[in-house]
C-alpha cells in the first residue's frame, strides 16, 4: 500500500499542518510507503495526478489522504477521477465550504465518491448524514497525535532566546492561549477568541503578577482586525508578566508549566492546543461549540465573565505552587 498524503505541513503552525505533519512521521517511521504533496502549491497537484496514475498502471494498491478544505482542490480531485481512491479527514472544511453553494456542491459530489469519510466531531457526522452521504463510509476519528520526544526538543531548541525562562521554570504559572493566524469574517468575528482572551488577560494581569499571561499568535493578518489586536496588545505590554510571542512559535515548550489553556474559539474541529495542554496535565478552558475531550471546562460564547471567575479559582488554588 503507497499512501499520498496531501495536507500543509508547518510553518506556520495550526491544527491541521501539525496533523500533517506527525502523521507523515508517523508512517515513515512505520516504513510505510507514503509520499507527501503540500496543497498549497499548485504544482504539486500536477504531481500528484501523474503519480498516481503511474501507480495505477502498475497495479499498485494507493490511498490518498486528504486535509484540506479547499473547493478548488476537491474539484480537481473529483474531475480526475481521483477521488474513488481518496480518504478525506474533515478537520472542520465543512464549516467553510457550506457557506456557498457553489463550494458545499463540489464537496457534497466529492464525498460522495470518496472511499472513505473521517470527521473529527460528531457535528461534522451529523452534517453528512444530513446531506445524504453513505454513512458506512463515515467514521469518527480523533485527528490527535501526541507529539514524540524529538519534536518537542526541535520546538525547545527553536525557541527564541528570550522565552527561554518560560521553559524552565518547574511550577505551573502560565496561562496560555494560541492561534495560527488571526481571522475575523462577518459569519465569524474573531475567529479563535483573541480580542476576548486579551480582555480576559486585562482583568487578571494586574491582579497575579507572579502568573505569566501568554499569547501566542502564527501571523497576525495585515488588516483591520489584526492591526485592532496591535493595539490591544500594545495596551496590555507595560504589564511585565504579558508575553506575546508570534512567528509561528510552537507552544509544546510551555506546556509543563501551564496551568490553563484558553480556547475561546467560536468554532473548532479538535483542537490540537486542547489535546496537547491536557496530555501536559494543564487546566483547559474552551468554548463549547462543539464536543469537547473529556477535562475540559466548557463554558458558553457570551459568558466572559466566568472566564475570569474560573481562571481566578485555579489560580487561587495553585498559589502555593506559584
Amino acid at each position: 500500500m503507497t499512501i499520498f498524503l496531501l495536507g500543509a505541513i508547518p510553518p506556520p503552525l495550526g491544527g491541521v499542518s501539525v496533523y500533517c505533519m506527525r502523521k507523515l512521521n508517523s508512517l515513515r517511521l512505520q516504513n510505510i510507503d507514503v509520499r507527501h504533496f503540500d496543497s498549497r502549491y499548485r504544482l504539486n497537484l500536477i504531481k500528484l495526478f501523474f503519480l498516481f496514475y503511474f501507480y495505477k498502471l502498475k497495479r499498485s494498491s494507493i490511498e490518498v489522504e486528504v486535509n484540506v478544505s479547499n473547493k478548488i482542490v476537491l474539484f480537481f480531485l473529483f474531475v480526475t477521477g481521483i477521488s474513488s481512491s481518496c480518504v478525506f479527514v474533515d478537520h472542520n472544511s465543512y464549516r467553510r465550504l457550506k457557506r456557498e453553494k457553489f463550494g458545499e456542491a463540489i464537496l457534497i459530489a466529492f464525498c460522495h465518491k470518496a472511499l472513505r469519510i473521517k470527521a473529527v466531531n460528531i457535528n461534522i457526522v451529523n452534517y453528512y448524514e444530513s446531506k445524504g452521504i453513505n454513512m458506512e463510509k463515515v467514521t469518527l476519528m480523533t485527528p490527535y497525535l501526541k507529539p514524540t520526544e524529538a519534536e518537542v526538543g526541535q520546538a525547545v531548541l527553536s525557541l527564541p532566546k528570550k522565552y527561554h525562562h518560560l521553559a524552565k521554570m518547574d511550577q505551573r504559572n502560565i496561562i496560555l492561549c494560541s492561534a495560527w493566524r488571526s481571522v475575523s469574517t462577518e459569519s465569524e468575528l474573531d475567529l479563535y477568541g483573541i480580542l476576548d482572551t486579551l480582555e480576559v488577560y486585562k482583568q487578571l494581569l494586574p491582579l497575579y503578577p507572579e502568573v505569566n499571561f501568554v499569547l501566542m499568535i502564527g501571523i497576525v493578518t495585515e488588516d483591520a482586525f489584526g492591526s485592532s489586536i496591535r493595539s490591544k496588545i500594545e495596551s496590555l505590554k507595560v504589564f511585565p508578566n504579558f508575553i506575546f510571542i508570534d512567528n509561528g512559535a510552537s507552544q509544546l515548550p510551555f506546556l509543563k508549566n501551564t496551568l490553563a489553556l484558553l480556547r475561546l474559539t467560536k468554532t473548532d474541529g479538535d483542537s490540537v492546543s486542547v489535546r496537547e495542554a491536557l496530555d501536559f496535565g494543564a487546566n483547559v478552558i474552551a468554548s463549547n461549540v462543539c464536543p469537547r475531550p473529556e477535562g475540559v471546562i466548557c463554558i458558553t460564547l457570551d459568558e466572559q465573565s466566568s472566564v475570569v471567575d474560573l481562571l481566578t479559582n485555579i489560580i487561587n488554588n495553585n498559589r502555593g505552587y506559584l
